[in-house]
């Protein structure tokens, strides 16, 4: 008969199974949102947990259940008792390290209880701990890593499970751990709001620090975590009892559908746009301009000496050819089109005998493009809204346009960039530097180079221009909050700068006289600036740097 073991035999065994001296760390642990550990005992060559026994239903299960019935009220009380129930691992030096639908489990009281501590690690001095564990989907970078852990690590897997439970999904799920890394490097991600009428845009931009893939982009713990998303989502207690109807059984049937309307409201354009609607109203925005631009181009190429209107007289065939070839490859690449346009508006620059200018406009369109003009279709369409609505008096939407597409910098130089083009082609007639009147002067003046110089002598023209790369800026600037309110903060700085700057235009225009400008440079400052309040209440700022589609971001390949 073999002896019993003693108790120090006991004592070695017990700290050398993997797991265990976890497991005992986690029987401390005691809270409402916690599944109690009772005991860790050995008997034999076996381990034993003794564990709280929690009637009811996983997360997972719930989740599946409700389905799209889910609500925001469901979703604060999971988030409220998860959270909590970290924060107090987190302050007995206890990461969980596997925080997934699973491992909540909700009683017949709605209460959320987080269960499965087997993964966790006590951490040391420094409160990091490391884990080769976890479940691909709610497991960051440096778990995946085997890389030094802390209390953001679990502060990752509850954002990812919050943003399963408010999008539907989980974009994070992998076959692997390499494609689990891609997967969370390279994820585009559903902005939440857009999932739910009632939550605040604003929650996005918590969700998605939560969520950094750098750890030192997190918040700092949960605490923090949840006190900057809580004020989002709905009440925890009614979502409680929600959770309790569910577990029990007693979920209320849904009401009878109300007669359909004869008609329901749309939702918003933007949203029925859509990414792919946007790309594709920015290759039509994009095809338009450059096809006036080879038009006016073209226009002034005399093949015979005197012609009216140049190519268009001289071989009307051959301009309808060059017009529609510059028009498609700017609707196939729009950055590469934007080059065809300017080009052929410099070839009718030089027609025209106006070498200067034409030197000028190919210096400007080469720097700006090699800057920014070459990374995307945003980027073209910000530079050629000025030849396109600057023929008829609203090129201020050139800037405005640069504030709600492009990041501060592409801003300010693109806003630059149009000033100047709108310079030399109000030198080209009209000589106003809002409205180049295409329909009057396709046929530019006898004297180019000599409209420009009078446009760029007028003090007035100046005070335009600044005023336009200052608009672009601030809005660019205030948009990089990412919050609607400072989207339409810059909105309305960026329009009441441009409303500024044609009223000292005037002003300087008069010698000192009326501030009042005239009525058409008047509405080409008003317009623009009333629409890009539009644009920034339609959140289409945030939208548009947050989409990772050609349409914005297209790089030189």
């Amino acid at each position: 008969e073999e002896p019993e073991p003693d108790a120090e035999d006991e004592l070695d065994l017990f700290e050398h199974i993997p797991g265990l001296e976890e497991a005992r760390s986690v029987a401390k642990l005691s809270d409402t949102n916690i599944v109690t550990v009772y005991d860790c005992a050995v008997e034999g060559s076996s381990a034993y947990v003794i564990m709280e026994y929690v009637e009811g239903k996983t997360l997972a299960q719930i989740i599946d259940e409700v389905d799209d019935d889910i609500t925001l009220d469901v979703v604060a009380a999971v988030f409220s008792a998860v959270s909590h129930a970290l924060e107090v691992a987190h302050g007995e030096h206890t990461l969980h390290l596997d925080i997934k639908p699973e491992n909540v489990i909700v009683n017949g009281k709605g209460q959320a209880k987080v269960a499965d501590f087997g993964l966790a690690a006590l951490m040391d001095a420094t409160g990091s701990g490391t884990t080769g564990g976890g479940t691909i989907g709610y497991m960051p970078l440096e778990q995946m890593r085997q890389e030094p852990l802390d209390v953001r690590t679990d502060e990752w897997a509850l954002a990812s499970l919050i943003y399963e439970m408010l999008t539907g999904s989980n974009p994070f799920f992998a076959d692997d751990l390499d494609a689990a890394e891609e997967a969370i490097e390279e994820a585009e991600l559903v902005l939440p709001s857009l999932c739910w009428d009632e939550l605040d845009a604003e929650a996005d931009e918590v969700m998605f620090a939560a969520l950094d893939p750098d750890m030192d982009e997190r918040y700092e713990d949960v605490a923090a975590f949840a006190a900057a998303l809580s004020p989002y989502l709905g009440n925890a207690k009614k979502g409680k009892r929600v959770l309790a109807d569910i577990v029990n059984g007693k979920m209320e049937e849904p009401a009878a559908e109300e007669p359909e309307r004869a008609w329901e409201p749309l939702p918003p354009l933007v949203d029925r746009l859509g990414l792919r609607g946007a790309a594709i109203a920015g290759r039509i925005v994009t095809a338009a301009a450059v096809a006036l631009l080879a038009a006016a181009g073209m226009a002034n190429l005399h093949l015979t000496p005197g012609s009216a209107m140049g190519l268009a007289t001289d071989a009307p065939i051959a301009y309808g050819v060059v017009i529609a070839v510059c028009a498609l490859v700017a609707a196939i690449r729009p950055s590469i089109g934007v080059l065809f346009g300017y080009g052929a508006f410099v070839v009718g620059l030089a027609g025209a005998g106006a070498w200067v200018p034409a030197v000028l406009l190919t210096a400007a369109t080469g720097a700006w493009w090699y800057f920014v003009g070459r990374r995307g279709t945003a980027q073209a369409v910000s530079a050629l809204m000025q030849p396109l609505l600057g023929s008829v008096g609203f090129a201020a939407a050139s800037p405005v346009t640069c504030g709600v597409l492009l990041p501060v910098l592409q801003s300010i130089i693109t806003a630059a960039f149009a000033f100047a083009s709108a310079l030399i082609m109000a030198g080209c007639g009209s000589v106003d530097i809002m409205n180049w009147d295409a329909v009057m002067h396709l046929g530019f003046s006898s004297n180019p180079a000599a409209g420009c110089l009078a446009v760029a002598s007028q003090p007035a023209t100046w005070v335009v221009g600044a005023s336009w790369i200052a608009a672009a800026g601030l809005y660019s600037l205030l948009c990089v909050r990412g919050t609607r309110a400072f989207d339409i903060a810059g909105s309305v700085v960026a329009a009441v700068v441009l409303m500024f700057g044609a009223c000292a235009a005037a002003h300087l225009a008069s010698f000192g006289g009326s501030w009042l400008p005239a009525p058409a440079a008047l509405l080409g400052a008003l317009v623009p600036g009333v629409l890009g309040i539009l644009a920034a209440v339609m959140s289409i700022p945030d939208r548009a740097r947050w989409a990772e589609e050609e349409w914005y971001v297209e790089e030189e390949k």
